[in-house]
């Protein structure tokens, strides 16, 4: 498998994209960015291996990149874009479960207008975006919080369970 990455990493790790576990694993998140918005854009999936060859490599980190929306994430795990108002947003969180904490209420029982006061950028579907339900229904693949992802894996296990009797 041809994979686009720097080339010193590529010669180390050229064998491991020859195995069966890596070309399914290539399939499934190919498979992913068809059916979802994800992030980063495919092309920044190795941007950390393309900034840095091998050789130069002191210590590596692994972590996921907690961004999900168009143009934060390129690749660096808890790293955005210059222009990109991430501590701004950071910031607007902050005094929002502040005032909540506060008022001793959760963020989904504060008014609208209480958002719009701290940002004017809050609009009604705030709601929605910060519902536990949509939180947990958002992705729906085996091992995600999802309703049905989730009967999918107990209905494994239970099978898995049946057999050993």
């Amino acid at each position: 498998m041809n994979v686009q990455i720097e080339e010193s990493w590529k010669a180390h790790l050229q064998p491991e994209f020859e195995k069966d576990y890596f070309r399914t694993l290539t399939d499934f998140v190919r498979d992913e960015y068809g059916k979802y918005a994800i992030y980063p854009p495919g092309k920044l999936i190795f941007n950390a291996f393309n900034l840095c060859p091998f050789d130069k490599v002191k210590v590596v980190i692994i972590g996921q990149d907690p961004y999900h929306g168009p143009g934060q994430a390129h690749g660096l795990c808890f790293s955005v874009n210059h222009g990109v108002p991430f501590r701004d947003a950071h910031g607007i969180v902050g005094q929002l479960v502040l005032l909540c904490l506060d008022k001793h209420i959760s963020l989904d029982e504060l008014p609208l207008d209480e958002y719009q006061k701290i940002s004017p950028a809050f609009e009604e579907d705030i709601y929605d975006a910060i519902s536990m339900k949509t939180c947990v229904e958002k992705r729906n693949t085996i091992g995600a919080p999802g309703r049905d992802a989730m009967k999918k894996v107990i209905a494994i296990n239970d099978t898995y369970l049946a057999n050993l009797k």
